[in-house]
């Protein structure tokens, strides 16, 4: 029941006023509760973004050293900047959920829209530069061979797309629900990056 519903019991005289303000107070405390353990829970999955996309990195880049593939490096440099996204995105929801203070006396809340069109910034960079090597590959056509090794990465970073398009997408409530809205478009792109890298070998 919201306040102006609890005050409008008070005002016809079915409830007393300290009634009505301790029941406001619970409310709100369960409410503000419930905020902030989504807005934990948001924390934690842009971390677990984080981590498997430095997975990705780890994985890609072992494997292009030990077989000298340079798609696998320059893949794996490519994560590295999601890895510097999801980083920003990290730091900026943590800024957002500071209290207010004598600085700040609306709180911290405007980091977290700078992380969020930072992160769109860094996909916009990111498309623009694979547009770019995808037009070179386009124009000078060369003939490749794909090892097995290519294929084992490439659906392991599939399955790691996958996740972080799961994993940014049940994040709907609270501080961080703009910053994994650009964490989700940053995973599906990648998502279908690899889908059709996967279809095209």
């Amino acid at each position: 029941m919201a306040c102006y519903e609890c005050y409008a019991y008070a005002y016809k005289g079915y409830v007393g006023i300290k009634e009505t303000f301790i029941y406001c107070l619970w409310v709100s405390m369960i409410r503000s509760e419930k905020v902030m353990v989504k807005n934990n829970t948001n924390i934690k999955k842009i971390a677990y973004n984080v981590l498997a996309i430095s997975s990705v990195i780890l994985f890609e880049g072992t494997i292009g050293l030990v077989t000298g593939s340079l798609s696998l490096l320059s893949d794996a440099a490519h994560s590295c900047v999601d890895l510097v996204s999801s980083i920003v995105s990290f730091t900026a929801l943590r800024i957002s959920l500071r209290p207010a203070d004598e600085n700040h006396l609306y709180g911290h809340e405007k980091i977290e829209y700078i992380g969020t069109m930072t992160g769109g910034a860094i996909l916009l960079f990111l498309g623009i530069l694979l547009m770019y090597e995808s037009i070179i590959n386009i124009v000078n056509i060369k003939e490749k061979i794909i090892e097995n090794t290519a294929y084992i990465a490439l659906a392991y970073v599939f399955l790691v797309e996958t996740f972080r398009v799961v994993n940014s997408y049940t994040g709907k409530i609270g501080k961080g629900k703009s910053l994994l809205t650009s964490e989700l478009y940053h995973a599906a792109a990648d998502m279908s990056g690899t889908f059709i890298a996967l279809a095209g070998v």
